[in-house]
């Protein structure tokens, strides 16, 4: 793992310092700022000036939040068309427990540590300690021998943005999520609409706070390569309700978000295929049911931090830990789901892309064969061999004469039609 100098690193003795206003741009990646947190977590940040963790944990939230699950007052909308995908719709039916692996192990480089797993389960319920969060993975071991932690970058900068954005190229899969003020209503600014923006590869986060961003412009406040990402069908953005978070960034931000994956979609397939298909359909289950039923741990529910207000105040370490961990739950979760859905037998498709707005498919069933369809295999030999040489040579040539037909061929006497025989 790379080493900073101590001016750059938190130390619980010192709280976490961030570069100030005055402070020169970064404009290397190779040399971020980095602020490891109590739990060896590094932060990346660009600007401003924090207390220490133990009290800005503790500090009542006011910033930001996520948007409510239900809209009441029509003057208050989520700035989507569809309101369906507008609300995350949690089913009241009784489910049986998934067969998720415990801890929720994936073929990602990035996994659940045992340990943290271990001691999350057994920490008291409602402590922080006992929430499902990114913290707890860690990834290949570096040259000092250590696993390596989940890097979060926290942006408050359209260059910082761009800069961040180019270490997610190449990604498949990211995990998604977007957070607004929670009383924007259609007329107001992108700021309000859309404050702040997460994705997630396996081995970092990017939190982008749009809110904070100079200018109001779309252009000032849309990295080129953060677009490319969000309109790539290639990348595929798994999150919960991403229908109407790529509304809001195509009314807002002026993207049209390609490879739009709803969670949701593919939980319900793997949940209710061999017992309840008829559950199947495209209403949406939240993230926290999700994570608790397939990552084995409770999701952090402080109404404080997830309801705050997202575009007012730099984000303390309470809303970086939960807007973090939501996107990095949507990544994980697609993971852990698609693992699953592949291990069924019959094996159901994976579900489309939101814009392709197509239905949920089920796995084919499949069909055995009868003893009237079982034909011996020896009665057809020959001609499945002869079928399969014509298949793989489509052209093969004719074969050629042996010496002996050669010899007889040219002892014949010349036919009458032959143009030897014309005079």
């Amino acid at each position: 793992m790379t080493s900073y100098p101590f001016d750059r690193v938190w130390h619980n003795g010192r709280g976490i310092v961030f570069a100030t206003d005055k402070s020169p741009v970064q404009t290397s990646l190779g040399t971020p700022r980095s602020m490891p947190m109590s739990t060896t977590v590094e932060v990346q940040v660009d600007e401003v000036t924090y207390k220490s963790i133990e009290e800005d944990l503790n500090e009542d939230a006011e910033s930001f939040t996520t948007a409510p699950e239900e809209f009441t007052d029509d003057s208050v909308v989520p700035g989507v068309e569809d309101t369906e995908a507008a609300q995350a719709i949690v089913e009241e039916i009784p489910l049986p427990v998934l067969a998720a692996p415990v801890p929720p192990w994936t073929k990602l480089e990035y996994n659940v540590s045992i340990d943290a797993y271990s001691a999350a389960q057994e920490a008291e319920e409602g402590s922080m300690e006992s929430f499902w969060s990114y913290k707890l993975y860690r990834g290949p071991v570096d040259d000092d021998g250590k696993e390596t932690n989940v890097t979060v970058h926290y942006c408050t900068s359209k260059e910082t943005m761009e800069r961040v954005c180019e270490l997610f190229v190449g990604e498949e899969v990211l995990g998604f999520d977007l957070e607004w003020k929670p009383s924007a209503t259609r007329q107001a600014p992108a700021k309000d609409n859309c404050s702040l923006i997460q994705i997630a590869s396996p081995s970092r986060i990017a939190l982008f706070h749009v809110a904070f961003f100079t200018g109001t412009d779309v252009d000032d406040l849309v990295a080129p390569t953060f677009k490319e990402l969000m309109e790539n069908p290639e990348v595929r953005k798994a999150g919960v309700n991403v229908k109407g978070d790529s509304t809001r960034l195509r009314n807002y931000l002026g993207i049209d978000m390609q490879g739009a994956f709803e969670l949701s979609h593919m939980y319900k397939l793997v949940r209710y295929s061999e017992t309840r298909s008829d559950l199947i359909n495209r209403r949406l289950v939240a993230l926290g049911t999700q994570v608790k039923d397939c990552l084995g741990l409770p999701m952090f529910k402080d109404l404080d931090v997830r309801r705050s207000d997202w575009s007012h105040r730099r984000l303390n370490m309470k809303q970086i830990y939960y807007s973090a961990s939501d996107a990095y739950a949507g990544l994980q979760l697609y993971h852990v789901l698609d693992e699953m859905r592949q291990a069924m037998k019959p094996t159901p498709p994976r579900p489309h892309h939101l814009e392709l707005n197509l239905p949920i498919r089920l796995a084919e069933p499949e069909v055995e064969e009868s003893e009237e369809d079982i034909v011996d295999s020896s009665d057809v030999a020959a001609d499945a061999d002869v079928a399969a040489v014509t298949e793989e040579f489509p052209g093969y040539p004719t074969l050629k004469l042996t010496e002996d037909l050669i010899k007889a061929k040219e002892a014949e006497p010349p036919s009458h039609n032959d143009d030897t025989s014309k005079t």
